[in-house]
């Protein structure tokens, strides 16, 4: 039996205390309109990290692969499933895949002009700002000088939230002077990945494992449905076809 790993518990000890002396607030956009402006740290190269998630039934984890860039179990899970010669695995591949978003740091104008919020943007909202920055359609959004406020939309449709960003037509200044930028950023960091905790992979093996069963159970009681009723089908033409031959031979 292995021993507990003191030293891993001593690393993410240590991270997690690091996190909660930063006093970061995360960023929830409110139903309706908010006026953001997204930051990017001077020392920088993006405005962004990026961050994966695994989606399962019961919970969601952090995808060490594209957070930490070392292997992850959960999508050596879907990459395994996508060529399985078993049909039925083959199409349980895309639940374990993983949603890629971007980690942002952004003001909100209604908020405080002061208070960079960490907001983690949908992967339609992340894939819009790459797009943005790529094509060069509004410049470096980002400049602190000579960036842009977005409209960050928010409406519910059903059980999810749709998120739909338009920029302001002007540039404009991040602050009002120096002093307020400088208060700014030094309360973001250059590379703020260390802020998610991605779960050992012998955790997140057993995680892969375990919901794998649980889909495959599953579809195995949703099988057995469909050939019980497809079964009480059979039973009832067969009742109403000898009570059919029995009044044929009165």
């Amino acid at each position: 039996m292995k021993q507990i790993n003191i030293e891993k518990l001593k690393v993410l000890k240590e991270r997690i205390q690091k996190i909660q002396t930063q006093n970061i607030q995360f960023y929830i956009p409110q139903i309706g309109r908010n006026i953001i402006r997204f930051i990017k740290h001077p020392e920088a190269d993006l405005p962004f990290v990026p961050i994966g998630y695994h989606y399962l039934t019961n919970v969601s984890v952090l995808c060490p692969l594209i957070v930490e860039n070392r292997p992850c179990p959960l999508c050596e899970m879907a990459d395994r499933l996508s060529i399985s010669m078993d049909l039925t695995d083959q199409g349980l591949a895309s639940h374990f895949e993983v949603s890629e978003k971007g980690a942002y740091w952004i003001i909100d104008r209604s908020i405080s002009p002061t208070t960079p919020y960490l907001f983690l943007a949908s992967s339609k909202v992340h894939l819009t700002l790459i797009n943005y920055l790529i094509e060069n359609i509004y410049g470096d959004f980002t400049h602190p000088y000579n960036g842009r406020d977005f409209i960050l939309e928010k409406s519910k449709h059903g059980m999810y939230f749709v998120y739909t960003l338009t920029a302001f037509p002007n540039t404009s200044p991040l602050a009002k002077d120096e002093k307020e930028l400088n208060e700014i950023f030094n309360k973001i960091n250059v590379d703020f990945r260390n802020i998610f905790i991605c779960q050992p992979n012998d955790v997140l093996k057993q995680i892969a494992e375990q919901e794998l069963a649980l889909k495959r159970q599953e579809i195995n009681k949703t099988s057995d449905i469909v050939q019980l009723q497809e079964g009480s089908s059979d039973d009832f033409l067969k009742q109403v076809k000898n009570l059919g031959d029995e009044l044929r031979r009165k």
